[in-house]
């Protein structure tokens, strides 16, 4: 029997929070703290790389430490909105939409969610070669909350006439959807395209567009539902964590909190002029 994707990440959240949860036992422990980040698909990878933070935080916090992900920008941002998580590893887009509407604390830089520029890009063989000849032509974008596959896009498409948009779940699905010719274009960071075809084999797409702006790194986010005393001591407790831990998360409890302005003001401008984008063709 085939298991349904809806239930298999159900189960993979629960594994995450089982394994976690089994880690301390219940006289040890003051309270949850939930931890939360996005993950496409990647949940090996994500569990052995908090593994360590985790158990030191657990140790000195005596709490127990969940780890929540979610599965894409949406679920994320529904994760904001019920302040489900205490903690989270954000990307820029999440980040702004975490400080300006629910009043979440920024912690310190994420230097490993450093986005890099937003681009469009066609199939090699397409005959677009400028951004305004995606007027009346169908657009794939990552999904709302996302720095460079969302807000930045929808930004430098403002003034034009766009026939059909689509939010993909993840990158790759943008570059399948150029491939089959599902859509004329995709927006996302330069980052994700060369993680996902190396450069010799970059051939089968050609950027037309590349945003110059520069986005802030990501960010630790706290909860505004933390008690004030308890934010203390997670703030002490991530300036602790052994050096090398740090690095593989990627943050810098020295360097300063990135200004998060600029992608607020633009996140709220895309907000205004695409109000009811949904209703005049945009799916998923």
């Amino acid at each position: 029997m085939r298991t349904r994707p809806g239930s298999r990440r159900s189960f993979l959240t629960r594994l995450f929070l089982w394994t976690l949860v089994g880690c301390t036992t219940t006289a040890q422990v003051n309270r949850n703290l939930v931890l939360g980040l996005i993950s496409h698909g990647q949940e090996t990878t994500v569990l052995q790389q908090f593994a360590s933070l985790q158990e030191q935080m657990g140790q000195r916090l005596k709490s127990r430490i969940l780890l929540e992900p979610a599965f894409s920008e949406s679920l994320a941002i529904q994760r904001l909105q019920d302040y489900s998580w205490d903690l989270i590893f954000a990307p820029p887009g999440l980040a702004a939409i975490a400080i300006s509407r629910h009043q979440y604390t920024p912690l310190f830089p994420l230097e490993s969610l450093q986005q890099s520029q937003s681009i469009f890009l066609v199939a090699h063989q397409s005959p677009i070669q400028y951004l305004h000849q995606l007027n009346h032509k169908a657009i794939a974008l990552g999904q709302p909350g996302s720095a460079t596959g969302y807000y930045l896009p929808l930004y430098n498409l403002y003034g034009l006439t766009i026939a059909k948009f689509k939010l993909a779940p993840t990158p790759q699905t943008i570059l399948d959807w150029i491939s089959n010719q599902t859509v004329d274009a995709g927006a996302m960071s330069q980052t994700d395209l060369e993680q996902l075809i190396p450069h010799w084999q970059q051939s089968a797409y050609r950027v037309i567009f590349q945003d110059s702006r520069s986005i802030p790194p990501g960010v630790i986010l706290m909860s505004p539902r933390i008690e004030r005393n308890h934010q203390e001591k997670i703030r002490t407790t991530l300036t602790q964590i052994p050096s090398e831990i740090q690095q593989a998360i990627g943050y810098s409890p020295t360097a300063p909190v990135p200004d998060y302005r600029f992608m607020i003001a633009i996140m709220e401008r895309v907000q205004e002029i695409t109000g009811n984008l949904r209703e005049r063709g945009m799916s998923g």
